[in-house]
Formats: C-alpha cells, sequence, structure tokens
C-alpha cells in the first residue's frame, strides 16, 4: 500500500525526531549520575553559576548544555601521576 504524502511527512519526518530527541533538562539525580557526582556537588555547581538550573514547579532541573560546559571547561587528568599536593 502506498503512503498519502501526509503519512509520509509524518512517518519520515517527524516521528524519528522525536525518537531520537536530547533531553533539554534533567533532574538532579540524573545530573549526579551523567556528572559522576554526589548531591552536593551538583548544588554547589549551580550555586556557583557553573550549572544552570530551572524551577518546574517543586523541582530543580539542570541544563544538559551547562553539564557540557562545565565538562569542557575542567582540567584534564593527569592519569599514572601523583597529585602535585601530595608529599613524595
Amino acid at each position: 500500500m502506498q503512503k498519502t504524502n501526509c503519512e509520509a511527512v509524518v512517518a519520515d519526518t517527524m516521528l524519528p525526531a522525536i525518537v531520537t530527541m536530547e533531553p533539554i533538562m534533567v533532574s538532579i539525580p540524573a545530573a549526579m549520575q551523567l556528572l559522576g557526582v554526589g548531591k552536593t556537588t551538583v548544588y554547589e555547581f549551580i550555586e556557583a553559576g557553573h550549572l544552570d538550573a530551572r524551577k518546574v514547579g517543586t523541582r530543580t532541573l539542570v541544563v544538559v548544555e551547562s553539564m557540557r560546559r562545565l565538562t569542557a571547561s575542567l582540567p584534564p587528568a593527569r592519569v599514572g601521576s601523583a597529585p602535585a599536593d601530595s608529599a613524595a
């Protein structure tokens, strides 16, 4: 059976966009998991302005793009080296 133009547009463009859409904001527990830090650290990042957050009712949601910016701004890890402040 051949699709009509309208059905083809809905099937080929709109539905895949909805299915593959990334979240714009995430909950505090999701931000904790994605960043690999605890709840206190997430709230400290928000308070310091390193993460953008919005209130939706009583929920606090973290803007995903701000998590990307925070991650990009962090210094690279030095794997295999001793911490700079340790006495050797």
